[in-house]
């Protein structure tokens, strides 16, 4: 056996292999638990573009499949997985290493739902689950009626992240050429660029009572969201109505 041979079968020299097997398994494992997810999700938050009533009924119908504890529970280990299987490939790249633009893509969008993942699973979660009401249309169109200049870059950066990301994901774990996956995960990520304009101005009939109910929650959680748009009509119409409810609950002196 020659001295390359045998440095090649030693365990220090395995470990790097079995790790980036390890790394590619985490990753494909977990993204392919996350896609699952993420369609059901994508599909829902597109009924935006039919309007309020084709909005919730998708969101109800595939929350009622993925809301489940046991569920949920086992997608953030899939969503751990994935992230950590794919940080272990970043990490491992060969230095000086340049990446197709397509690919390049493929990370910018995932790091976009990285960063964006705690924040939207606390405001469309876990506090309408606290306080006790749906995070429908209604409390998405409320984002954007008082927060435009947040919110619609917000939802459209978080949906064109993950229509790219998936698609082109699901094109590579399939194993199809690269030049055919980015420009069709390119032109699905443009369809969410257009649906939070769609979703902000395409009902003007909302009246303010509708949105009203849904500034409760927000003063409760995020009071200071309130503070930022407090010459917005309707946030002054709403801090009047809680005035006028903390003086009716006093005792009379």
């Amino acid at each position: 056996m020659t001295s390359d041979e045998l440095s090649a079968s030693t365990p220090s020299a395995q470990r790097p292999a079995s790790s980036a097997r390890l790394a590619i398994r985490l990753q494909r494992g977990g993204g392919l638990a996350f896609a699952i997810f993420l369609t059901l999700h994508l599909i829902s938050v597109l009924g935006g573009l039919g309007g309020e009533a084709v909005f919730n009924r998708l969101v109800s119908a595939t929350r009622a499949v993925y809301q489940y504890l046991p569920l949920e529970l086992a997608l953030l280990a899939a969503v751990g997985a994935h992230v950590w299987g794919s940080l272990l490939r970043w990490w491992r790249r060969p230095a000086g290493a340049e990446l197709p633009a397509g690919i390049a893509l493929q990370g910018w969008a995932g790091f976009i739902l990285l960063l964006f993942f705690v924040g939207h699973v606390l405001f469309t979660r876990v506090i309408p689950g606290w306080l006790g009401f749906k995070a429908d249309f209604g409390y998405v169109r409320l984002t954007l009626e008082i927060w435009p200049t947040f919110f619609i870059p917000y939802y459209a950066a978080l949906g064109a992240a993950g229509a790219y990301h998936l698609i082109f994901g699901l094109f590579q774990f399939l194993r199809r050429p690269l030049r055919s996956r980015w420009p069709v995960a390119l032109a699905v990520s443009l369809v969410f660029l257009v649906l939070p304009v769609r979703m902000a101005v395409g009902e003007r009939a909302w009246a303010d009572e509708e949105l009203l109910r849904y500034l409760g929650p927000v003063a409760v959680t995020t009071p200071w969201l309130l503070d930022a748009a407090e010459e917005d009509p309707l946030v002054r119409r709403y801090q009047a109505l809680a005035g006028e409810g903390n003086r009716a609950e006093s005792p009379d002196r």
